[in-house]
């Protein structure tokens, strides 16, 4: 009988040249990962550049009681996990310490059970133990520039409360969070045949503020595993489902993080971080609240705002010749739009400044003040109204008073008749001299109307100069008509 060969042989040199453009700062988050799933209190970690030689020679050691569990464990790929069942815990496969010493031209693993070392293409045991606790030594090619990077990145790191974690020495800083939120997310674990299954369970979120310069991420229990861009990073305290990779996770999944985090941090934002697109994409999911949709549009298009509404182009018009800023139609995405629209956010132009419709077709019946109820104020004010209009116009004119205190408008013309609206207007401006401002200012405009209907367009402008140039004449032709 022949040779027996094991069904399957791994090239360590191939298997690590297919993660070779991972940055080398996955080295230490890889041991130091699993440092952090142990029941420590402690961990140092030390890096440095061997002497006249592009190798980096890191160092992890723990207080872990037990050690490692199993040193076979270390070194056979894709065997059974310890982690597979317990999201809580970080990574899935035992792969990064593999992923580590395909790249490691030299390692040492001293543990509770022994030691194992390995060298070139080589491994052997010693029995050298330690009392308690772990400590990995490896050896990896590095240039100086890819030394520095990896050791900026120590900096990102979210240091677990429970653990004292030093680099080179030094303790690394704790950070303190934002904001934290509970969110059902899915995660990967094992089920009971051992098969890898995606499950949906609730965890703690913790939102953090970047420090400067640092880009935001998606943390998988204090490692950062997915760069979002975003405003804050997002450190989920399960196990993330990322592909293959490990440097990206389902579109849903990051939908989720971002629009849980609007929700708890909208009022942290600055009016000019409203406008990223994180937000826009949080703002379309219909699990967005309303205070944080009040917020990202007050910051977008400010308080005075309102929907292009085509129902009602002139009553949009009038909106702009308010001051208030149209929203147009395609400015945001549907769902956000339906967002908006459920929270009443923002209402349609012809609601908030609705274009006067009284004599049309389809406009209601007014609350009409009949001539024998006004009083002298209104009839001096109707009779100053008529002879204006004669005077700059050349025609006559019909003038009613109505009394409505649920519209906008203060008056409106159409079809050679003016409407006062008392319920707008009030007894003062009635009682104001002829020559008020006020007064003269509002049936200018109004009889601009005569001719034209459109605020915005440039007829308005002209016929608004038209008028007050004919103004100024009657002042300088008859002053005493205005007194």
């Amino acid at each position: 009988m022949g040779a027996q060969n094991a069904v399957f042989e791994v090239d360590r040199q191939g298997f690590a040249r297919k993660f070779a453009s991972r940055p080398k700062s996955f080295v230490l988050f890889e041991l130091l990962q699993n440092a952090w799933d142990e029941q420590i209190t402690r961990v140092d970690v030390t890096a440095e550049m061997l002497p006249g030689r592009p190798v980096c020679r890191v160092v992890v050691e723990d207080d872990a009681p037990e050690g490692f569990a199993d040193l076979a464990s270390v070194y056979t790929l894709f065997r059974d996990s310890k982690k597979a069942d317990k999201p809580e815990l970080r990574g899935r496969f035992e792969l990064g310490e593999k992923l580590v010493l395909a790249l490691a031209t030299r390692a040492t693993i001293t543990s509770t059970k022994g030691t194992i070392i390995f060298e070139g293409e080589t491994r052997r045991h010693t029995r050298t133990k330690r009392a308690a606790g772990s400590r990995v030594e490896v050896e990896f090619k590095l240039t100086r520039d890819e030394f520095e990077a990896m050791c900026a990145a120590v900096e990102t790191l979210i240091v677990p409360n429970a653990i004292v974690t030093t680099f080179n020495g030094r303790v690394l800083s704790m950070r303190t969070p934002a904001a934290a939120f509970v969110a059902v997310l899915p995660t990967v674990l094992t089920d009971k045949e051992g098969n890898l299954v995606k499950r949906d369970r609730p965890t703690t979120v913790y939102v953090h503020e970047p420090a400067p310069g640092e880009t935001a991420y998606i943390y998988e229990m204090g490692i950062p595993v997915v760069a979002t861009g975003d405003r804050w990073h997002c450190n989920v305290q399960q196990k993330i489902p990322v592909n293959w990779e490990r440097n990206n996770v389902p579109p849903y999944y990051l939908q989720t993080l971002r629009v849980l985090t609007l929700n708890v941090l909208a009022s942290k934002l600055r009016p000019e971080e409203s406008k990223q697109s994180w937000v826009t994409n949080a703002l379309e999911d219909a699990r967005v609240e309303k205070t944080a949709v009040d917020k990202v549009v007050t910051d977008r298009f400010g308080e005075k705002r309102v929907i292009f509404d085509p129902s009602d182009k002139e009553g949009t018009k009038i909106a702009m010749s308010q001051g208030y800023t149209v929203i147009p139609g395609g400015a945001l995405p549907a769902a956000a739009w339906d967002n908006i629209r459920t929270y009443g956010t923002a209402l349609p132009a012809g609601q908030v400044t609705p274009s006067p419709k009284p004599y049309s077709a389809d406009g209601r019946p007014e609350h009409v003040i009949p001539p024998e109820q006004w009083t002298d104020a209104m009839r001096k004010r109707v009779a100053f109204a008529k002879e204006f209009f004669k005077r700059l116009i050349g025609e006559t004119l019909t003038v009613r008073i109505v009394r409505e205190f649920g519209v906008s408008w203060s008056a409106n013309f159409g079809y050679g008749e003016l409407c006062l609206n008392y319920g707008r207007l009030g007894k003062r401006w009635f009682a104001l001299p002829n020559r008020a401002e006020e007064v003269l200012d509002l049936l200018l405009h109004e009889y601009c109307h005569e001719t034209v209907h459109d605020h915005l367009s440039a007829e308005m402008y002209r016929t608004a100069t038209r008028l007050g140039a004919r103004l100024a004449q009657l002042c300088l032709d008859d002053p005493a008509f205005f007194r």
